[in-house]
């Protein structure tokens, strides 16, 4: 929220924004632990959740000047002056020192298009076509079960600004509070198919495994997953930096992938303007190693949350096979 403070975003993103306050985990019907998240005495330290969509949104409509130094500097020697929506990344060559040269290729008129730069940042993802043509490495895990995420609203009613970890043995569903009366809901699919999945389907899922009941006409933004742990070995080469998902993923636990990738380009742009109006990398360098610090620490912390919540699924699993022997033995 600092950041955003700084670009001068902060009171429409908390406008829109949804106060979480606390994490509630439910196995069998029974609360098993509560996490309360932590809130400052000042705005931007409030935990707060909203969708990516609308982040961006905002983002896209608000940032394209701001009359703070190293913006100003970033912004004048643009380019275009605006982001460039329906271009695909194509290729690139370095002419060091003198800068790089990168082909796009423009979608809507369907032309492809040279444009000279000093730096590049590699913010396409977990799949970087440019961290591969570095040949940088991406060491790391992906679980093999296919996960879910989707919106909808409840027709069941729930304590407000409260995430939810529902688990039984049908599965878990973990419910996120968003903006507008919405839930961002995750699973896996287990013994569903998903390629046959239809809104029926995914408010049965859920029901299954928490007893919640979905609005199934509020159904949208389906999208299939797995997730991954894993670390570009570098994050730069030369003159070309990996931000984001293209230099690190990290298992579900709270946004901080999301809030990362902010915090990287708001801290690399303004390294970036230091290094064109001087000729000096030291920031650059410098926040990057920060970068990759702070994504080793965040990675440690989602592995070891994604193993204590595996062991509690277990522990959940292993308690009604234990009920069910018992109950055959009575039977018999």
């Amino acid at each position: 929220m600092q950041i955003f403070q700084e670009l001068g975003i902060a009171s429409e993103v908390r406008n829109l924004a949804e106060r979480l306050d606390k994490s509630v985990m439910i196995a069998d019907d029974k609360v098993v632990q509560t996490i309360n998240f932590h809130h400052g005495d000042l705005e931007h330290e409030k935990n707060l959740s909203l969708s990516q969509v609308k982040l961006e949104k905002i983002m896209s409509n608000n940032i394209s000047y701001k009359d703070t130094s190293y913006i100003k500097t970033l912004y004048n020697r643009l380019l275009y002056k605006k982001v460039l929506y329906g271009h695909q990344f194509i290729n690139y060559h370095e002419d060091i020192p003198n800068g790089l040269t990168a082909a796009i290729y423009d979608t809507q008129h369907n032309q492809l298009k040279s444009v000279r730069s000093k730096v590049i940042v590699a913010a396409d993802g977990a799949k970087s076509s440019i961290r591969n043509k570095l040949q940088i490495t991406f060491e790391g895990r992906t679980t093999p079960e296919l996960s879910f995420s989707f919106d909808a609203k409840l027709l069941t009613s729930l304590a407000p600004n409260q995430m939810y970890i529902y688990s039984n043995n049908n599965g878990r569903a973990i419910l996120v509070p968003m903006e507008e009366k919405k839930y961002k809901i995750f699973g896996k699919w287990m013994n569903y198919r998903h390629d046959t999945a239809d809104k029926e389907t995914l408010a049965l899922i859920v029901l299954e495994r928490s007893g919640i009941e979905l609005d199934k006409d509020s159904i949208s933004g389906l999208v299939n997953y797995h997730t991954s742990s894993r670390m570009a070995s570098s994050f730069h080469k030369n003159n070309i930096f990996l931000i984001g998902d293209a230099a690190h993923v990290f298992y579900p636990a709270g946004g901080y992938g999301l809030n990362l990738a902010i915090k990287e380009g708001f801290l690399l742009g303004r390294a970036i303007t230091e290094f064109i109006r001087t000729g000096n990398k030291e920031q650059v360098n410098q926040v990057l190693t920060n970068a990759k610090s702070e994504a080793t620490r965040i990675q440690e912390d989602a592995e070891q949350r994604q193993l204590a919540s595996t062991k509690l699924s277990n522990a959940v699993a292993h308690q009604h096979i234990e009920e069910e022997q018992k109950y055959t033995k009575i039977s018999f």
